[in-house]
């Protein structure tokens, strides 16, 4: 893809012992200071823009770009994404009572994708067996808006995908097995009571206005905001949970503001799920806190604004440290965070303001958005191999940050750009560009990056969330192994004029090119089968739509706002001339 420029409960108790400890620090590796080789840039007359953008755009000799760490051979940052599917046999496919079926050699899945199984209601009770195989998985929307009542599943099963039972409405009541996926029973507003053997996914009950009662027999993770009851839409009458003694996670807001949260929030006691600290109710002025043997978790906001603490001692068993689960702890003037850590929420160590030094745990992945920002005399880190998920402003403010005046890349993800420069190369071997890397460089005053040329190696296959956010861009190539860009990677991008979508590229988060007010035209490459949600959404500066007949889906309000000035290119009764015909636009066959 190009763009170019020509112009421009369960609740048990424990005591979180005081006591007196200490940590090792490792030594610091020196990080590699490159410089960038120049962009040549097209040869223009300046536009009026260009010509704003250098009274900011900082113009003498190279950025620095700062390189630590190696790129690893597995990047955590693309797993979700990009887990390759070895080739297996190909199921053999039925119906039973109903329900489709694919059978393989060792086991089966329920499918019903496309609302096959859309006939089925009243109980549903799914058998150990088919074809004297075990049955292990439902496939995602397998019975979404069906009008089933209740729902029983066997101790075979292990996985219970994407949505699989969302809106349906009839249903009161379910005993389930397996791990959920995301929102595996969103929107089922009659659904009461949940008796739930495995983990339970992100969302996994979105607006389940009516669910009471849930009781949690197995399984050690709870998702991102799995009972969220935000603006009194959610969960808002979940007043009984009961939680797993395996459980080692729980997701930011996965509670939020249910009245079971209430509730907890409401008592004086430390209040323990499974082997995670949800609520601290000891001594809030303690200058010695030691978290005891065995917890994995310290949950959101557990020692938030403890800033009298001056020694903070953590067991070998932790794992995740949840969103300001440590933030506001300014007399801690050392860290000393275990190698079992491997993830760390957003804002969670925020506001240290007493830390000098950070040695990331060996086995850290996962930085989220803002962790350690204003730790003010943060001015050493020194960096595992295994990190690479970094957060929007995840080192904003911090000594270390303002030093390192670039773009800085960690283990082969760029992980911010502070500088003010027009035009960055990026090295061979980067795989990944971080949430809001590029954007984090905004002028609060002209609400702008003033990057308009960056040159990424062919090595990316990641470009996160709001990553170019805002940012000027003139001409920009898509690299030939980019696989995933998030979501309003480049909203609001100032002076794009046109972009091709190529077919490679697997997923495409929302909003990616809206609000691009200099954009005219979009080419949609031969191969292409999609076209995202809201991917150009009241972007309605564009002239010229070009669309291939290998079109066969676009995405809810994916062209919403064009006018009568916009012209598409396409073939006749294709998809393309079917979605755009009712529309303001003009449309001429080809």
């Amino acid at each position: 893809m190009k763009f170019k420029k020509t112009g421009c409960i369960a609740v048990s108790t424990a005591l979180i012992l005081i006591t007196s400890g200490c940590g090792i620090m490792k030594k610091t590796k020196a990080a590699e200071s490159v410089s960038s080789s120049s962009v040549t840039s097209p040869t223009t007359t300046k536009s009026s823009k260009e010509e704003l953008f250098e009274k900011w755009v900082y113009d003498e000799g190279e950025p620095e770009i700062y390189v630590f760490g190696n790129s690893p051979e597995h990047y955590y940052i693309t797993e979700k994404y990009f887990t390759e599917e070895e080739e297996g046999e190909k199921p053999k496919s039925v119906k039973k009572d109903g329900i489709y079926y694919n059978i393989y050699s060792d086991h089966a899945v329920c499918t019903g994708d496309g609302y096959k199984n859309e006939g089925v209601s009243g109980v549903l009770v799914i058998p150990s067996e088919i074809d004297n195989v075990p049955v292990t998985e439902i496939s995602a929307w397998a019975f979404d808006e069906t009008e089933i009542t209740s729902v029983i599943l066997p101790e075979t099963m292990a996985v219970i995908g994407e949505e699989a039972f969302a809106e349906c409405e009839l249903l009161e009541e379910a005993v389930v097995y397996g791990n959920m996926e995301e929102r595996a029973f969103r929107d089922c507003n009659a659904l009461k009571k949940v008796v739930a053997s495995g983990d339970i996914g992100d969302y996994a009950f979105e607006r389940c206005i009516s669910l009471e009662t849930v009781e949690m027999l197995s399984g050690k993770k709870i998702g991102h905001c799995a009972f969220d009851n935000s603006l009194d839409e959610g969960c808002k009458s979940l007043s009984e949970f009961t939680a797993s003694e395996e459980l080692e996670f729980i997701g930011e807001g996965a509670f939020f503001r249910t009245p079971f949260d209430a509730r907890i929030n409401n008592c004086n006691e430390t209040v323990i799920f499974g082997k995670v600290i949800y609520k601290y109710g000891g001594d809030k002025n303690s200058e010695v806190l030691e978290v005891p043997e065995g917890i994995t978790m310290l949950g959101s906001g557990v020692f938030s604004g403890m800033e009298k603490v001056k020694k903070l001692i953590l067991p070998d068993s932790l794992k995740y440290i949840g969103g300001d689960a440590l933030s506001g702890m300014e007399s801690l003037e050392e860290l000393n965070l275990p190698d079992s850590v491997e993830y760390i929420g957003p804002n969670g160590c925020m506001y240290m303001s007493s830390i000098k030094k950070l040695t990331m745990p060996e086995n850290l992945k996962h930085l989220g958005s803002q962790a350690f920002r204003e730790c003010i005399s943060l001015e050493e880190i020194v960096f595992n191999e295994k990190l690479s998920f970094f957060g929007q402003y995840a080192l904003k403010g911090s000594k270390w940050a303002d030093e390192h005046y670039g773009v800085v890349i960690v283990n082969g993800v760029v992980v911010y750009c502070s500088s003010n420069h027009k035009s960055y190369t990026i090295p061979e071997g980067v795989v990944a560009v971080a949430p809001k890397a590029f954007s984090q460089s905004i002028d609060d005053s002209f609400h702008h990056s003033f990057a308009q040329y960056i040159e990424l190696p062919d090595t990316v296959e990641y470009i996160g969330e709001e990553a170019f956010w805002r940012t000027n861009i003139l001409e920009f190539d898509f690299p030939d192994n980019l696989r995933y860009i998030g979501d309003r990677a480049f909203m609001e991008s100032f002076c794009i004029e046109e972009i091709t979508l190529k077919p490679y590229i697997e997923e495409i988060g929302v909003y990616n090119f809206a609000y691009c007010t200099d954009l005219e035209t979009v080419k949609i490459e031969s191969g292409r089968e999609t076209i995202p949600d809201y991917f150009c959404y009241e972007t309605n500066s564009i002239k010229t739509i070009i669309v291939p007949n290998t079109v066969e889906y676009f995405g809810k309000g994916s062209f919403y706002g064009m006018t009568e000035s916009c012209t598409v290119y396409c073939s006749a009764e294709s998809k393309a001339d079917y979605y755009f015909k009712n529309d303001r636009c003009e449309v001429i066959y080809r």
